[in-house]
Order: C-alpha cells, then structure tokens, then sequence
C-alpha cells in the first residue's frame, strides 16, 4: 500500500465493515476509506528510503501480530478467571516486541536516515532501540498487572 496507494481504497473499504472493538473513535475513522485513503497518499510521497523502513518494520510487526492467536508461535497465552494472559515473562518480553521493539526499531532506523548518523553513533542506538520501544510499553502492562493480577502477566488496553 506504501507504494501505490490505490491499493489501500480497496482494503481500507473492506475494512468499513469490520468493528474494530478497542479503537478510540479517532482511530476507527483512520481505519476507514473516507478518512485512510488521504494517510496513504500522504505516505506514497515519502523518499524511498523511508518508505522501506516504515514497510519493513510494519510488515515484522503484522507478522508477529498474525501469530498471536496461533499456539505453535511464542508468545503463550493461558486462561486465568476467564481472562486470557500471557504465560509468563518470556511471552511478555515477546508480546511487547511485537506491539512496541518494532517501534523503537523504526524510529531509531528513521532517525538514522534523518540525521545521517555515523556507524558509531548509529550502533549503539540500535542496540537500544528494542528495549526503548518495549520500555515505553511495559510500564503500562506491569501497572496492570500488578493491580489485577500479582505475579502475572497481563496486556489490556489503558488510556495512560
């Protein structure tokens, strides 16, 4: 979609029929054709370069995503007083590589290109880069846990 973003009208209206339960109203209209399409345009005219970073972290975080609900792939899911949470501390370092490491690793890639980094200071960046992704993600995760669940790990939406 990042490079033709006429492609995006077709999906983005499959999309309108989907409910999205869990996005704010704000995010729901960006996942719909009226409102979507102009994002894609917009994004169709980034360089090259850019458009290659934000498609390959995109895809690695959709690949992870699709997976989630597949059990032959980590992260483990258990059921706990009909909730389902993830297994244990491995699955949830998993999980918030998933939903977050890839962030930390495209905006670290981003800025890179943006700033021209050197391979100095580029590679200790990089090395950081997951673990300042997931670190903006677990405290979140953890705040709930620990109120909901002592000594389990649990991911549910929160407004901060």
């Amino acid at each position: 979609m990042l490079d033709d973003p006429e492609l995006a009208k077709e999906i983005l209206k499959s999309w309108d029929t989907e409910s999205w339960t869990g996005l704010t109203a704000d995010e729901q209209d960006l996942m719909s054709s009226k409102n979507g399409l102009p994002l894609w345009r917009i994004l169709h005219q980034f360089p090259k370069e850019i458009k290659g970073i934000i498609g390959y972290w995109a895809r690695q975080m959709l690949e992870g995503m699709s997976h989630l609900t597949d059990d032959a792939y980590p992260p483990k899911f258990k059921q706990h007083d009909g909730i389902q949470i993830l297994g244990d501390y491995q699955d949830y370092h998993q999980y918030c590589y998933i939903v977050a490491g890839t962030v930390g690793n495209l905006a670290t890639d981003l800025a890179i290109l943006h700033y021209n980094l050197s391979k100095s200071v580029a590679d200790p960046l990089l090395r950081y880069s997951q673990a300042c992704g997931q670190g903006c993600r677990k405290p979140t995760s953890s705040r709930i846990s620990v109120k909901m669940y002592p000594g389990e790990f649990v991911t549910c939406p929160t407004n901060g």
